[in-house]
Order: structure tokens, then C-alpha cells, then sequence
């Protein structure tokens, strides 16, 4: 994800809804600009395709088989800063995101730093020596977490059912206001339940124990199903 546009919150809701997911899931990955990894139908695709199209997005979309992109920079140190220091703190505050304090401190020889987004180790070379400083820059290979679209068939086949929260995930305030309009259980009952797991709803039907399943396997949360 490199540029999203003046309205990147409504573009990342368009391009998550494409890949049936939520805003919750995938707005992590929009904001630090890093990627992701989905299992895409042949329909995901092409709603994804139109969606990138309509909002003139710039999103790398790497099908499988294709090359990943280069590897991604993490960290920087300033090696020199020349004469134009505060055109350096400038370049230092766009590529890290720190407040004009931190990039002060951070614009002497030997500042390390991480660096926020993503950024190809010849550009941030070539932005830094444009205002006379020189930089090292520390890169790891690009490794994209894999999210999960909910399986729409994930629900055994059978009459009444327990749903059971397993694991709530990586975003459990999500979870946790789920649970609460789920459950009707209030806030410390619902806190309890994302952090331990346990039983949201009890003999219920297929069909509502399908939607279960879709709500929370969208946050990023685990659900299994006992026949009753």
C-alpha cells in the first residue's frame, strides 16, 4: 500500500469490503503502508480490480507465482548531515513519522531511528543525499501476514449449536464490542470472555451460528462450533 489518496480511511473500507473483510482487520496494514497476504476467489479479485480502479489507488497487488517486492527498510542511522540541517529533520519526519522534537534529536551522526511505511532503500538513499546528509539503512526481507476471509462454509453441518470464542486475536477492542452486542454483557464480563474464551451463544441455529462465525472470524478472532 503506497499512496491510498486525500480519503485513505474510505479507500481502505472500499478495498477491505472487496476482500470480505473488515476496516478493523486490514486498517493496521493501510496506515504503516506495509502489505498483507489473502486468498482471493476469482470474484475478490475482480471486485478488487474495480475498486482500485475507481479510486486511483496506488496498491501493489502480487498474484501468486509473481516476484515479492524488495526488501523492505526498518531502521536508519545518520551518518552525516551537511549544512542544511533542517531540511534533514524534514526528510527524517516524512519517512519515520516522529514529532519535530525526536527528529531534532534524532539529526546527528550516529541518530538511528525506525522507519514508518514502506520505502525502497534507493529512494530513501536518494531523498536524504538531496539534502546532503548520508545514511545506512537496516532492511529485513518482506514477510506479509496471511488474512484470513471468512469461510462461508465453516459451519459443520447439523441442528443446534454452542458457539465458543477461542481466540480473540490481535484485535480484541473490537472483539470485546462485538461480544458486548452479541451477548449483551457488559463491558468487564465481555473483557473477561475476549481474554479467556468461552461460550458466546448456546442452541442456536445454523444459519446464527453462521453468522457468528463470519462476525467474528472478520475481526481476526477464532470460533468453534459444538453440535448440542
Amino acid at each position: 500500500c503506497h499512496n491510498l489518496g486525500e480519503h485513505w480511511d474510505i479507500a481502505a473500507l472500499e478495498i477491505s469490503r472487496a476482500l470480505d473483510l473488515t476496516r478493523e482487520v486490514v486498517m493496521p496494514y493501510f496506515e504503516s503502508g506495509h502489505g498483507f497476504v489473502v486468498r482471493l476467489t476469482g470474484r475478490q479479485h475482480h471486485a478488487l480490480q474495480q475498486v482500485l480502479g475507481k479510486l486511483g489507488a496506488s496498491v501493489d497487488v502480487v498474484l501468486a507465482g509473481d516476484s515479492l517486492p524488495p526488501d523492505r527498510v526498518t531502521a536508519l542511522r545518520i551518518d552525516s548531515v551537511g549544512d542544511n540541517t533542517l531540511a534533514v529533520i524534514k526528510v527524517i519526519r516524512a519517512v519515520t513519522a516522529l514529532g519535530l522534537k525526536e527528529a531534532k534529536d534524532m539529526a546527528v551522526p550516529g541518530g538511528t531511528c525506525q522507519v514508518a511505511g514502506h520505502h525502497e532503500k534507493q529512494q530513501l538513499l536518494a531523498l536524504f543525499n538531496s539534502v546532503g546528509a548520508s545514511v545506512t539503512l537496516f532492511s529485513e526481507p518482506v514477510s506479509f501476514p496471511l488474512l484470513e476471509a471468512p469461510d462461508s462454509e465453516a459451519v459443520v453441518t447439523g441442528d443446534r449449536f454452542e458457539v465458543i470464542l477461542t481466540e480473540s486475536g490481535d484485535h480484541k477492542i473490537s472483539v470485546i464490542k462485538e461480544l458486548r452486542a452479541v451477548t449483551g454483557l457488559g463491558l468487564k464480563e465481555s473483557k473477561h470472555l475476549a481474554d479467556n474464551g468461552g461460550t458466546i451463544a448456546t442452541n442456536v441455529d445454523s444459519h446464527a451460528a453462521k453468522e457468528l462465525v463470519l462476525t467474528f472470524t472478520r475481526l481476526g478472532a477464532r470460533i468453534s462450533l459444538r453440535p448440542v
